[in-house]
């Protein structure tokens, strides 16, 4: 370690194109108040068990793509406030037989006891004789991406069952996995299966391990290996969801070319639902049955062509609020196709061979908008990353709420969710009795799992009896590397406020910040043809 480094540093960015091909005993110890160490795309070959001591307040370390093949010992063992560890994208297990973190021994993590997020995404896990995650009691976020994962391996991965709550298993082998092997996740609120061989049959009987589960979001995306897994989606498969409380389900990509009555019977708290990508041309009547709640269908890049079959099953759906129809094979509108769905507020039918719109053809649709809104508890529902804490506590809050009489009430996590309380339930509990959900934009925020959680849900209520809830504040320009797909289309799509560096500046923000959070959610129909 330099000499010259300040020894107050709290964190420290060594990512990229630093070339850092070994780390000494000790390396940051001088470091002592180090919250925040990125190392990702460096070239270490070995950790060394003294390489991290001294790091005691670390709390983020950040080493995926460091070309790390070999750890020795416990590196892990002194860090003992560590939060967020990323080895994804390295070069363990790769080689059989050694003690690499694929090959039986894992034990090295065992020494994370608060360790919340964890992602080991392309490791090689195809070596391993056991490799639990048990002993990980605090993880709460798991990401296990892209690494070789097998029904034979899912066994004796032993998620921890306590605390977690987001599971990350796409991209890997598994086929046909037994029912027991989920039932542990009885907290899990997220879990994305996505770009797995899963048969048809073995999914629903995978599902049967989430059956008394808390899922809310669920990722079945473009599964199997051959073109006819999915030809026609059967009743059954989601059958094994009916006690749950599941919210959001995507089922894109899997080449479904028939959606049968009762596709999704029993999915009543159902939000969303994304069908988009598959080769949809026969809709059943009652397809989307017992979908009362639903206020998003995706449905676009399908191959759906009667508009009569599209309003019959659309009948069912009273509370949607959003539909996308666009890249089919419709070529006219007729006479009320949408009376089925009298509260729509957005259609999109881009990019169809529409040639006839007749007078009626959005006739039904409901006009009746009220200018009353409900009372909230709060004006604002803050979503923000624990490193803009300071800004968040020392600029935001007594702008807004140090008035006399204050000008506004904040929901902040740290002081207004109810203790005992499941999180998942706080978060929408905080967002329902928030008039608005206002998001503090930053590389941190861009890079927390919980943070893009919290905007999801709040993206919900953009269709779900609101329009205009959301509120960004960007403090920081996040790099293009650093910026998820989903948070850039929001950025080129709606207005946020910059946070200046000057003084008049920050005297016009607080002004206009001030009558976003006073703004009406007014509902806008917009239809995209």
């Amino acid at each position: 370690m330099p000499k010259t480094w300040p020894l107050w540093i709290t964190h420290l960015d060594l990512s990229g194109i630093n070339m850092i091909s070994s780390l000494g005993t000790k390396a940051f110890a001088k470091l002592s108040d180090l919250r925040e160490l990125r190392l990702d795309g460096n070239d270490i070959n070995t950790l060394g068990s003294q390489s991290l001591d001294g790091l005691d307040q670390l709390m983020i370390l950040m080493m995926n793509s460091t070309g790390i093949s070999t750890i020795e010992g416990l590196p892990f063992r002194t860090l003992r406030n560590l939060q967020t560890l990323d080895l994804s994208y390295n070069k363990l297990g790769v080689i059989p037989g050694y003690n690499y973190l694929t090959c039986m021994d894992i034990t090295y993590l065992y020494t994370l006891v608060n360790v919340q997020t964890l992602l080991v995404d392309q490791l090689d896990f195809s070596n391993c004789n056991e490799a639990s995650f048990v002993h990980i009691p605090s993880v709460e976020i798991l990401s296990i991406r892209g690494s070789e994962i097998s029904d034979h391996l899912l066994k004796k991965l032993r998620l921890p069952n306590n605390l977690i709550r987001h599971v990350d298993l796409s991209e890997n082998m598994i086929e046909s996995a037994e029912s027991g092997i989920l039932l542990t996740l009885t907290h899990v609120v997220s879990l994305d299966l996505s770009r797995n061989p899963l048969f048809p049959e073995s999914i629903e009987r995978l599902l049967q391990g989430l059956k008394n589960s808390s899922i809310y979001v669920l990722k079945l995306q473009e599964l199997g290996t051959r073109e006819d897994y999915f030809s026609e989606l059967r009743p059954t498969t989601f059958r094994p969801l009916n006690r749950t409380k599941l919210e959001e389900l995507y089922f894109s990509r899997n080449n479904i070319t028939t959606l049968s009555a009762n596709s999704f019977v029993g999915l009543h708290y159902l939000k969303f639902l994304d069908l988009h990508d598959n080769k949809v041309g026969i809709l059943s009547p009652d397809t989307f049955y017992g979908l009362t709640d639903l206020t998003t269908l995706k449905l676009d890049n399908n191959h759906l062509s009667d508009i009569e079959q599209v309003k019959e099953a659309l009948k069912h759906l009273k509370s949607l609020k959003y539909l996308d129809l666009g890249y089919n094979k419709l070529t006219e509108i007729s006479s009320f196709a949408f009376e089925g769905v009298p509260n729509l507020v957005k259609l999109v039918l881009e990019n169809n061979e529409i040639l006839n719109i007749s007078r009626d053809s959005f006739g039904g649709l409901n006009d009746d908008e009220s200018d009353d809104e409900p009372d909230d508890e709060y004006d604002a529902f803050v979503v923000y990353n624990e490193h803009d804490r300071d800004w968040v506590m020392g600029q935001l809050r007594p702008n807004l709420e140090d008035g006399d009489p204050p000008d506004f009430r904040l929901c902040l996590h740290e002081r207004d969710f109810l203790p005992g309380t499941d999180i998942f339930e706080n978060i929408l509990d905080s967002i329902e009795k928030s008039h608005k959900t206002l998001l503090i934009l930053s590389s941190h925020f861009a890079e927390s799992e919980w943070c893009y959680f919290e905007m999801r849900m709040a993206q919900n209520h953009l269709f779900d009896g609101k329009r205009d809830v959301i509120v960004m504040i960007l403090l920081e320009e996040i790099p293009d590397d650093k910026m998820p797909r989903v948070l850039r289309n929001i950025l080129l799509t709606k207005r946020y406020l910059k946070w200046p560096n000057n003084r008049v500046g920050r005297r016009i923000f607080w002004q206009k910040l001030r009558l976003e959070l006073k703004s009406e959610n007014r509902v806008n129909r917009v239809a995209n043809v």
